[in-house]
């Protein structure tokens, strides 16, 4: 079984402990953190993204390909 998934366009890894990690960039696009781009295509405003997540209380010092490590609890009951 692969440890890989995908639920609406957002890539998901399941870590050994049954841990879901989401993909930032699919997370941010999903939740419109967009722009169109003077090249035409649409990026992912990092800025915002990470001005949100240091709100959030995680650290704002990671490049767009730097991961969060920081366990998020949620009731899905």
């Amino acid at each position: 079984m692969s440890n890989l998934i995908n639920i609406q366009d957002v890539r998901v890894y399941i870590d050994e402990r049954g841990t879901a990690q989401l993909n930032l960039e699919d997370v941010a696009r999903g939740l419109g953190f967009t722009t169109v781009a003077t090249s035409g295509n649409e990026v992912v405003r990092w800025s915002r993204v990470h001005g949100y997540l240091e709100e959030m209380g995680f650290p704002n010092n990671l490049g767009k390909r730097g991961s969060y490590q920081k366990t998020l609890s949620t009731d899905w009951q």
